[in-house]
């Protein structure tokens, strides 16, 4: 007979029996784990699920940080907590793209320009709407990464986060004498974190440009990337390079126009296979958001995915 065992991380299988049992109960009453983005192809394939490695991944200049923060700023304002580790901005910068997502006004001006009074108050009615989201920083901790694993172990316990958002991992490596054998380890290291917490974690990664369209193929520094992500996510967004003259997308949605306009890739699916998704692309706001297609086959802005 299978008894509880003595040591608090050892599960009989008894034990994990009654645990699945108690998520179909809650999935049943809607309490299920997953957590909810507003992007159809991350929630319909339960992608921000506890214990996973999200990697998100695309060309420089593309939007990885933009989907990120938009997918965080969604998730915290279902009242839970997120934290989020950028090497390349600061905190003040990520809460002014916060604001930018609400006041339609692009963070580089609410961050340097000498505002007029209307613009003061429609950045002031957007902090109003933002303020209280459970979004936290700690820019200290993104000296080294893992200073940066301390520091999410700390706010889950401190703050309850679910989910946590690294960005990104080829900057990290660039401290290495050896960037390959780095970006492994932490790779590695990001999903055992994941699961030893029970939160979701996306790892923002960058992508060699060896082609005009992305492939899981090309993330840059190490196959462990893959091996360790759960999911794998690429943004494809032509419009964001417009020398290359590209203007139709490949394979699915090759009909439907590039402008304003992102593919979604799901490359790699444990457990859920894989699939793409068209999305909206907000310049101004630097904001993704959902689409719907027509009976026409043509595709309309359906709801901003934050919100607000």
């Amino acid at each position: 007979m299978q008894g509880k065992t003595s040591a608090d991380n050892i599960k009989s299988n008894d034990e994990s029996l009654d645990a699945v049992r108690k998520i179909i109960d809650d999935n049943r009453a809607e309490r299920g784990n997953s957590i909810s983005t507003g992007f159809k192809l991350f929630d319909e394939k339960y992608l921000l699920s506890p214990e996973k490695l999200i990697v998100l991944a695309a060309f420089t200049g593309v939007g990885k940080s933009a989907l990120a923060l938009n997918i965080m700023q969604s998730v915290a304002a279902q009242g839970v907590a997120c934290a989020c580790y950028s090497l390349e901005m600061s905190c003040n910068e990520l809460s002014s793209r916060i604001i930018s997502s609400v006041a339609n006004m692009p963070a580089s001006v609410i961050l340097n320009k000498r505002l007029n009074d209307q613009q003061v108050q429609i950045v002031d009615n957007a902090i109003r709407k933002v303020k209280g989201l459970p979004i936290y920083y700690d820019d200290r901790s993104t000296v080294d990464f893992n200073r940066t694993i301390r520091s999410i172990r700390k706010m889950a316990k401190t703050k309850g986060i679910r989910l946590a958002v690294i960005d990104y991992l080829q900057i990290y490596a660039q401290v290495s004498d050896d960037a390959e054998q780095s970006i492994s380890y932490m790779a590695r290291t990001a999903k055992n974190v994941a699961k030893e917490l029970g939160i979701a974690i996306i790892l923002i990664s960058q992508l060699n440009r060896s082609a005009l369209h992305p492939s899981i193929k090309m993330l840059r520094g190490s196959g462990q990337i893959e091996e360790s992500a759960d999911n794998v996510v690429l943004i494809d967004r032509p419009e964001a390079y417009p020398d290359n003259k590209v203007t139709k997308y490949e394979g699915e949605f090759k009909n439907v126009s590039i402008k304003n306009t992102a593919k979604l890739i799901l490359a790699k699916g444990r457990g859920v296979g894989t699939g793409s998704a068209l999305v909206g692309f907000n310049g101004v706001k630097t904001q993704f958001y959902e689409i719907e297609q027509t009976e026409a086959g043509n595709y309309q802005e359906q709801t901003e995915a934050l919100p607000f």
